[in-house]
């Protein structure tokens, strides 16, 4: 399935660019003139913000690479086409994590984020910076 927009960005630049995956860390393979652009499918990404406003979408443009949703012109602030199979930002990520696969240099990182998404750590009593008080039991933020 092939869904056709339209690509529109400021005055000063002639196009947007197209990017190897979905970030802008991504290098750019190109530019995407101004004017009507295939897209063949959607995934999310790096927020960037544009002339349609702030958005996670990436458009893939076929045998091309990605381009931000935020200069097309979809008439949606969703996705209108299927999810890509694959996501380059995500895959990356998973290959720098499998490149350290058994190191111990990150040794507890994945619990820290853990710990740290429900506020406190799961054993011993958390760090506490001068001038808070303990966390209340059962609370997910500090009071202070």
């Amino acid at each position: 399935m092939r869904i056709t927009a339209r690509v529109a960005v400021t005055a000063l630049l002639a196009g947007v660019a197209i990017r190897s995956g979905n970030a802008t860390s991504f290098g750019s393979v190109g530019t995407q003139p101004n004017g009507p652009v295939e897209i063949d499918c959607q995934l999310y990404g790096e927020p960037v913000t544009g002339k349609y406003g702030r958005s996670l979408v990436w458009d893939h443009i076929p045998g091309k690479g990605y381009i931000t949703d935020s200069y097309v012109n979809t008439r949606s602030s969703g996705l209108i086409a299927p999810l890509c199979t694959s996501n380059p930002r995500a895959d990356n990520a998973i290959a720098w994590y499998a490149a350290r696969n058994g190191s111990t240099a990150f040794q507890g990182y994945c619990e820290m984020a853990a710990e740290n998404s429900y506020g406190r750590p799961r054993s011993g009593p958390p760090p506490r910076p001068t001038g808070t008080t303990p966390w209340p039991a059962g609370s997910r933020t500090r009071e202070t």
